[in-house]
This record gives C-alpha cells, sequence and structure tokens, in this order.
C-alpha cells in the first residue's frame, strides 16, 4: 500500500486539516500586511517630521541670516554717516564754509528771491571757492547769477554793494533784501561797498554810470579776526 493509497476518511481530515491551515495562513499574511502597512506609515510620518523640522530650521537660519545682514548694513550706513560727519567737522582751520544749517536757511528764504546777482570774488583759492559754495546756493534756489573773478581789491570779507548814503532812498532793493537774508541766516558780512567802487572783473572797463538793477555782492579775502 502506497502512500497516495489513502481511505477517503483519511483523504477527508488531510482536507479538513489542509483548509483550517490555509484559513490560519490567510489570516497571518493578512496580519503581517496589516503590521507591514502600519509600520511603514509610521516610518514615513516620522521622515515627514524630521523634514518638516529641517525646513523649520532652514527657514529660522535664513531669517536670522537676513537679520544679521540687516543689522550689518545699517551698522555700514551708520559708520559712513559718522564718517561723513567727522570729515564736515574736521573742516581746515581759517576755510570759510557754508554750513549745512545755513544752507537749508539760504534755499528757504531765497524762494521768492528773483533779483539778478552779480558775484565776484578776490583772485585767491579761499575767496573763490567760498562764493563758488554761495553760487552753488543761489543757483539751486532759482537765483540767476554772474559768477567771476574780479581785480584785486583792498576790500575783505563778504560784502554787498549798495549807495554812498547809508540812509539814501536809492538804495537798491534787491540788496536790501539779499543784506537782510544773508544776516537772518547766519552769513557774515563786512560794511557795504559804494556801486561805484564795486570792484570790476577783469574784462570791464568801468563801473556803471546808472544804479545796477543787479545785486553786487563781492567776496573778498578772509578777514584777520575769522
Amino acid at each position: 500500500m502506497s502512500f497516495f493509497d489513502l481511505s477517503l476518511d483519511t483523504a477527508n481530515k488531510f482536507y479538513s486539516w489542509g483548509w483550517r491551515l490555509s484559513i490560519v495562513g490567510a489570516g497571518i499574511t493578512a496580519l503581517g500586511v496589516l503590521v507591514l502597512m502600519w509600520g511603514t506609515r509610521i516610518k514615513d510620518q516620522d521622515f515627514e517630521e524630521q523634514v518638516a523640522i529641517l525646513h523649520s530650521r532652514a527657514a529660522t537660519s535664513e531669517e536670522r541670516a537676513a537679520g544679521l545682514e540687516k543689522e550689518a548694513a545699517e551698522l555700514r550706513l551708520g559708520l559712513a554717516g559718522s564718517k561723513s560727519d567727522r570729515t564736515e567737522d574736521r573742516s581746515p582751520p581759517g576755510i570759510r564754509q557754508i554750513t549745512p544749517e545755513q544752507r537749508g536757511c539760504l534755499l528757504g528764504r531765497l524762494g521768492e528771491f528773483k533779483s539778478p546777482v552779480i558775484l565776484r570774488f578776490e583772485p585767491d583759492q579761499e575767496s573763490g571757492e567760498y562764493a563758488a559754495a554761495l553760487r552753488d546756493v543761489f543757483g539751486k534756489a532759482g537765483v540767476p547769477v554772474t559768477f567771476g573773478s574780479a581785480l584785486k581789491s583792498t576790500f575783505t570779507g563778504m560784502r554787498l554793494a549798495m549807495a554812498e548814503a547809508p540812509g539814501s532812498n536809492d538804495q537798491p532793493q534787491g540788496a536790501v533784501q539779499m543784506s537782510s537774508i544773508l544776516h537772518y541766516c547766519g552769513i557774515p558780512t563786512e560794511p557795504p561797498i559804494p556801486w561805484q567802487q564795486f570792484p570790476r572783473s577783469a574784462g570791464a572797463s568801468s563801473v556803471p554810470a546808472t544804479r545796477p538793477e543787479e545785486v553786487l555782492i563781492f567776496v573778498g579775502a578772509k578777514p584777520p579776526d575769522r
């Protein structure tokens, strides 16, 4: 009798056990699949959390870097401003300057001043630079300016041309107004020059025969006491 020559009763028992084992195997397989899916899901969730943490840290690092860069830029700007202020404060001694306060005052006061100006200066570097600074302010304020060097003179300081008699009714109104503006803004001036003695430029042959319509301003050499 061979192994395959079984009785019907024995075959039925094998079939029953095979069926039971198949069901158990299927259950174990299903359980294994569920456990595998659960484990995979937990691993994926942990991976996503780690990635989110890394992204958050990267964003925080970028934000800190941007903040540090901004602070560095502000510091550089502050240092540049301080350096500029120190440079302005360390103007060479003995050189006349139009200060920022005087410049702002003149620009505000000259807004309605429309009389043309003839601005001449003593033929030396310091007087020319001071006159040029004054000319630039006039130009920005919209005041028409004729600018040039004068023949060497004995006048010092900045002076306006007026009539011979201080109380004369023939005083040029533009010159009177300009004198008031310069005084208000703290620009030092010396006693006025009679317009007939206003220093001529190299190309002028003589002083005008009649009172000039322009405001005549002369920047002479720096007075010894300033």
